[in-house]
Parts: structure tokens; C-alpha cells; sequence
């Protein structure tokens, strides 16, 4: 595999996981910290590339379980009134 197939490779393996995701009002450097954030424990600086699709495959498989699991108990539990005022217990 030449450089040009893996760039394009990695290309499409970013496009298809972050394309869509709008980052308003994010500096580069708060996108950046933000994405590292989502591999920690899953790579390192010595990560080769093929291990690394495979890495951001389980970063992105937990990410989504944890999604799922927060999810779940938002949509079973009642919601947490942070006053006493009859109006919040209304709105309910």
C-alpha cells in the first residue's frame, strides 16, 4: 500500500466517522483537545496506522455504548427538580 492509498484511506475512515459534526464556535486547538480526549487509553505516539483503525474503531464503539447506557437512564428516571417552587413539579 503506497502513501497516497493510506492518506486517502485515512481520509475516508475521518470523513465517515466526523464528517458530519459541526464544531461551532470551537478553536482548532479545543477541536483537537477535544477529539485526543475521545482516544485516551485507545492509542499512543508509537501506534502504527493499521492498529490505530482499529483503536479508533473500540474508541468509537465505546463512545457509543456510553452514549446508549446515558441514554437509558435519562429516559428511565425522573428528572431532578432544583427547586421547591410549584411550577418546576408542574412543568413535569
Amino acid at each position: 500500500m503506497n502513501w497516497k492509498a493510506i492518506v486517502g484511506l485515512v481520509k475516508f475512515i475521518t470523513n465517515i466517522y466526523i464528517g458530519g459534526i459541526f464544531f461551532a464556535g470551537m478553536t482548532t486547538t479545543g477541536r483537537s483537545e477535544n477529539i485526543n480526549s475521545c482516544f485516551n487509553g485507545f492509542d499512543n505516539s508509537r501506534t502504527m496506522l493499521n492498529e490505530f483503525v482499529v483503536q479508533y474503531d473500540k474508541a468509537v464503539e465505546s463512545r457509543k455504548v456510553t452514549e446508549e447506557d446515558e441514554d437509558f437512564k435519562t429516559m428511565n428516571s425522573g428528572p431532578v427538580l432544583s427547586s421547591v417552587h410549584p411550577i418546576e413539579a408542574q412543568a413535569v
